[in-house]
């Protein structure tokens, strides 16, 4: 859960072994401010079920 949609889809795109830099609609969001894409910035916690 995050309120930041551009991350989100930029970890899911890792998750599926893509470049989020390579994804049209994620480098916008970045560019525009609307989200980070920068992973390497981000606090990702997971949590198993």
């Amino acid at each position: 859960m995050s309120q930041d949609i551009v991350a989100v889809d930029a970890a899911a795109a890792r998750i599926f072994g893509k470049d989020p830099q390579d994804i049209g609609y994620i480098k916008i969001g970045h560019a525009q401010k609307s989200g980070n894409m920068n992973l390497k910035d981000l606090k990702i916690v997971t949590y198993a079920m």
